[in-house]
């Protein structure tokens, strides 16, 4: 199961000159992370008289790459971007960026859920399928969720967890009733790296991650949540792609023995 560890991800910028015309291309080929480029865009539409200040912060040779991580300035382009799209709903450029980015959330299911070092199979989840809660291996309630995605960069080391091509995941899980966790959840996950592995034909799979039962939930008071409905949100964050988001309405299984 991989670890919590913070993302620190290093700049990835290359340093090129900027086109004239006021856009985000270079005359050497490379570009800016798409969120950058996309936020770019919708300034020089939106508000050009001030769009040279949001060129000469995010461009490439931007300010923002010279005094902070790639990560943390894809993540104020995303949302200077959502902020001018709610501002200006009309103007297309300020709209989500296009991606061709997927990927899907699945149950990660143990055949013996006392003997969590065996692999867990992937299990696609679709509204009203069950979620199993079992017991980690240090004695730790959870409920193992797997993704597979494609059309995005990983490291060659599912592990090396400060990579720029790491992906990241956000993620909550409600149960009306029982959102007694940090933002008003059940349970959240923020700025999680996920590691990333090819199964074949473009497929990339993380085997799963462990959401947390609230340690007010152990002892009989877990079997409460025994067959009550949940809704799970999950935003996956890659690299240099906008970040994609899925729901899935599922149903708590708690097993005997828990």
């Amino acid at each position: 199961m991989t670890g919590v560890l913070a993302c620190a991800c290093a700049p990835g910028m290359a340093t090129t000159q900027t086109s004239t015309s006021g856009g985000s291309e270079s005359d050497t080929g490379t570009h800016l992370p798409a969120p950058c480029e996309s936020y770019l865009d919708c300034r020089d539409e939106a508000t050009p008289s001030s769009a040279a200040d949001a060129h000469a912060e995010f461009g490439v040779d931007g300010s923002c790459w010279e005094d902070r991580s790639e990560t943390e300035c894809v993540d104020a382009c995303e949302l200077q971007l959502e902020q001018y799209g709610m501002s200006y709903p009309d103007i297309e450029a300020c709209g989500p960026p296009p991606t061709d980015v997927t990927f899907s959330i699945g149950a990660a299911d143990f055949a013996d859920p006392s003997m969590l070092d065996i692999p867990p199979a992937y299990r696609p989840l679709a509204n009203g399928d069950t979620l199993n809660l079992v017991r980690g291996g240090q004695g730790l309630l959870m409920l193992p969720i797997g993704f597979r995605g494609e059309n995005f960069e990983v490291p060659e080391d599912p592990t090396d967890y400060t990579h720029p091509k790491m992906p990241i995941v956000n993620l909550w899980l409600d149960i009306e009733g029982y959102n007694i966790g940090v933002g008003g959840h059940f349970a959240r996950i923020a700025n999680y790296p996920v590691g990333f592995e090819p199964t074949g034909d473009g497929v990339l799979e993380h085997l799963y991650t462990a959401i947390l039962v609230p340690d007010e939930f152990d002892g009989d008071v877990i079997y409460e949540l025994d067959g009550l409905p949940g809704q799970l949100w999950v935003e996956l964050r890659t690299y240099e792609n906008p970040a994609v988001t899925r729901e899935v309405e599922v149903v708590i299984a708690v097993g005997d023995g828990v």
